[in-house]
């Protein structure tokens, strides 16, 4: 009875999912804009063009669109669901109303592995990067080297590491800048724009499940949708908003994988960047600037990155509040209680903290080590995370919410299993590009 008087509430928001901002919204439309764009444009972008070289042009499109529209419901879907109830905060809140509250262990797992999965792709970003530009020294070593860099910031407060997030947005801009610069300043083959290298317009069909991770992973973000939602001053206009954040960064994604696609054909890299650096002919100070871009903006990310991963892991080895933060990253006003334990206990407990982030970055860095490809680790987090998260996730909370299961829901959730196994299964035989 419950459910069936939740999906009448959840049927009258179809054109205004959320009626009022519980939290007193801040952000503007323009504002609220920018940062779900920001979300979306992500280092995925990269492996945008190894993915239309796997799918074809047919293929790449086709799979481009439908992913942009699909996650654009999707997305609607979970903003709809929040509206039905005030309390509603996040994405494991949403599970949780339609799914019960076992399902929040599962959801909290599903975080940690995309966090983990993300965490070791800005680890082989950075190595790769860095390897381009100093061949003498072995990626692995500058995964190593990155580890130096990366540790001490995963002790900072987050107030101090939000600013550089912009740093990740300006990074991906500047990379599409220089592929279209690039691709304008050379007629050779390869890397020109002018001078087409060979493409295929069908998929290399053995690759294409391949793409479907790629390509999905570059969509995934919907986790962060709900506190976007909550933070708009007019949230009556998320559906125009979100509706406009998806179609400018799959014209973005279309670009970027067109031009990656034009210029190198079928023996693209799994980073469009890594031709960029190698080609005779570009810009060189243009190539430094953006290789340089990149390496800082896994260095500004890891930690943001890896915080939620490790107060997770802490609350379940039971040392409690990480470092005088909160889960969230607020800084906790220590002044105004005063421990009830002595120095001591919190002075080991200091070193428990210590040691279980050292050995998290460790595990990260080893996993990047041992998983080198960067196009296999992205095709796992959009196949396996980004699917379950995105799709699957949301669509079945709709209709656990409705008590029905609508057709084009039932063809979704088929067609997105299908994907995700496929893709996961081939992305995991598949070997690094060029084998």
């Amino acid at each position: 009875m419950r459910q069936r008087r939740s999906w009448g509430l959840l049927k009258s928001q179809q054109e205004a999912p959320i009626l009022e901002a519980p939290g007193g919204g801040t952000s503007t439309f323009g504002q609220s804009l920018f940062n779900c764009i920001a979300i979306l444009l992500g280092i995925g972008v990269l492996s945008e063009s190894i993915a239309f070289a796997y799918a074809g042009w047919i293929g790449g499109f086709v799979l481009l669109i439908m992913y942009g529209i699909l996650t654009c419901y999707t997305a609607k879907i979970l903003v709809r669901i929040m509206a039905l109830d005030s309390r509603i905060l996040s994405y494991a809140d949403i599970a949780r109303v339609a799914f019960g509250p076992r399902s929040i262990w599962f959801t909290v797992s599903m975080f940690c592995l995309e966090l983990f999965t993300l965490s070791v792709i800005l680890v082989l970003l950075f190595s790769d990067t860095l390897h381009e530009l100093f061949p003498a020294i072995s990626s692995n070593m500058w995964k190593i080297i990155g580890l130096a860099f990366v540790l001490p910031t995963c002790f900072l407060p987050l107030n101090l590491l939000a600013f550089t997030s912009i740093l990740g947005i300006l990074s991906i801009v500047l990379l599409v800048a220089t592929v279209l610069i690039d691709g304008f300043s050379i007629t050779t083959t390869p890397g020109s724009l002018l001078t087409p290298a060979p493409t295929s317009l069908l998929p290399d069909w053995p690759r294409l499940p391949v793409a479907f991770g790629l390509l999905m992973s570059s969509f995934s973000g919907h986790t962060i949708i709900p506190s976007l939602a909550r933070d708009m001053r007019e949230p009556e206009r998320f559906d125009s908003m979100i509706t406009w954040a998806y179609a400018i960064a799959t014209v973005l994604y279309g670009v970027i994988a067109s031009a990656g696609y034009l210029m190198f054909g079928n023996a693209v890299s799994d980073e469009v960047s890594k031709d960029l650096v190698n080609t005779p002919g570009y810009p060189k100070w243009l190539n430094i600037v953006m290789a340089v871009g990149l390496v800082i903006n896994p260095l500004s990310k890891y930690a943001l990155c890896t915080r939620p991963l490790s107060t997770t892991i802490e609350s379940l080895l039971g040392l409690g509040t990480p470092l005088g933060h909160d889960p969230h990253g607020a800084p906790a006003h220590a002044s105004e209680a005063k421990p009830a334990v002595p120095k001591r206990r919190i002075t080991k407990q200091t070193l428990y903290i210590l040691l279980a982030r050292v050995v998290l970055s460790l595990t990260i860095v080893l996993t990047a080590i041992l998983i080198p490809s960067f196009s296999i680790v992205m095709s796992f987090l959009g196949a396996f995370s980004a699917f379950l998260l995105c799709v699957i996730g949301p669509v079945s909370a709709k209709c656990a919410v409705e008590g029905r299961w609508k057709w084009y829901d039932v063809i979704i959730l088929v067609v997105a299993c299908l994907m995700a196994l496929t893709g996961t299964i081939a992305g995991f035989m598949e070997g690094p590009p060029g084998l």
